[in-house]
């Protein structure tokens, strides 16, 4: 019988493949032949093979406000630009949403200048994620940042869709059915 943590986790990770698979999508990976586009990357692997770009970073670590040993779900590692991306997951109500407060001074303090940080699975008090939201916007310029916040993974392929093919001009967009 799956216990509510190992739920928890499942969920979580459908949350980051879909942050995989807008990258993919919007930069060209082919599945096939696993050429092109953005590479997906665990953190050791990518420092070993000399921190290449452009790559989506897997367990990428952090000191946090403790002074601890900290690490986001992926870093966004293109020419001229990191994005570290956080990715709470809450299917049903609970706490996650009590640590918006340390995720935010962990992501102000965090070495990147951009941060993304999606909250998946409509579990989070929404009064929660709106603090978040205000929060990240007066908190992050402050210290030198963006920070953006969305309740939902489809706010990040858009974005994906948006702002990756920049960054890969001979990207065919996918087809209707492909999506």
């Amino acid at each position: 019988m799956a216990t509510s943590g190992s739920t928890a986790n499942r969920s979580g990770r459908h949350l980051e493949r879909s942050i995989i698979a807008a990258c993919r999508t919007w930069s060209g990976y082919d599945e096939n032949t696993r050429t092109g586009g953005i590479r997906v990357i665990p953190y050791p692997a990518w420092v070993k093979a000399g921190k290449p770009c452009p790559a989506l970073v897997k367990n990428v670590p952090f000191q946090t406000v403790y002074g601890t040993n900290g690490r986001s779900e992926f870093g966004l590692f293109l020419p001229g630009r990191s994005i570290r991306i956080e990715c709470k997951w809450q299917r049903v109500p609970g706490s996650v949403d009590e640590k918006f407060p340390y995720l935010l001074l962990n992501m102000v303090a965090c070495s990147e200048s951009e941060v993304i940080v999606i909250c998946g699975g409509k579990g989070a008090k929404r009064a929660a994620i709106e603090w978040l939201v205000r929060n990240a916007k007066t908190e992050g310029p402050k210290a030198g940042k963006t920070i953006t916040v969305w309740d939902n993974s489809d706010d990040f392929s858009s974005w994906a869709q948006a702002f990756l093919p920049a960054y890969f001009p001979n990207v065919q967009p996918p087809t209707e059915k492909e999506t």
